[in-house]
């Protein structure tokens, strides 16, 4: 079974569908981050990063305790560990 994880929620892959794992409902039901308890914004961005610039992807990490992911637009990424300081990262 395939696993991940969406806005720090774990999610499985079953029956052609990523669902979530504590009650396997589909994931096109939006979540709020697992960790700040915002929804992304209106572009998609993880709230307590938003819109970066140059970057074609990136994570906050929702709470995992690992580094937050930038994948660059020159095909470069760059982990950056930042701690929270009342649910916004600093």
């Amino acid at each position: 079974m395939a696993t991940s994880k969406k806005r720090g929620w774990d999610i499985v892959y079953i029956n052609n569908e990523w669902v979530y794992k504590d009650n396997l409902e589909s994931i096109r039901k939006e979540r709020v981050c697992k960790r700040c308890g915002r929804k992304p914004t209106l572009g998609g961005y993880d709230t307590c990063l938003g819109y970066i610039p140059n970057v074609i992807s990136v994570c906050c990490g929702h709470g995992s305790g690992k580094s937050i992911s930038l994948g660059l637009d020159n095909e470069k990424i760059i982990k950056i560990k930042l701690k929270y300081i009342g649910g916004i990262l600093n």
